[in-house]
């Protein structure tokens, strides 16, 4: 019993070390994406505001060669607390979702204190 306890110890240390050495890499994940028109839709239903853009660049697929040009916006209702990252891509005109949730917190620090405990 001793040794498969130490042999899974082992492999246990093995593996987080190889994850924490891991290089970084393109991954794929699933997007909502759609008309302009559709996604300013669900925001002002939401009753978001852009808050935050930045221009950025994104490959729309792994075998692209080069970035294409996009906006990316922060929108946000500070009374329920809800948050949409949203995309446009200025070539196609199609707007994608991000990521959205609930509870945004503009203290930075306060929300890497709580991953760390938990």
């Amino acid at each position: 019993m001793t040794i498969l306890r130490n042999l899974l110890i082992s492999l246990l240390i093995l593996l987080s070390t190889t994850l924490a050495n891991a290089e970084p890499r393109w991954v794929q994940k699933p997007i909502q994406c759609g008309p302009e028109e559709e996604v300013l839709g669900i925001l002002e239903q939401a009753e978001e505001k852009a808050i935050m853009g930045a221009l950025g660049k994104t490959k729309f697929d792994s075998t692209d060669e080069v970035f294409s040009d996009v906006t990316v916006y922060l929108f946000v209702n500070t009374d329920t607390k809800t948050f949409t990252i949203v995309e446009y891509n200025i070539g196609s005109k199609e707007t994608c979702v991000l990521s959205f949730g609930d509870g945004i917190n503009f203290d930075v620090a306060d929300l890497f204190a709580k991953k760390q405990s938990s």
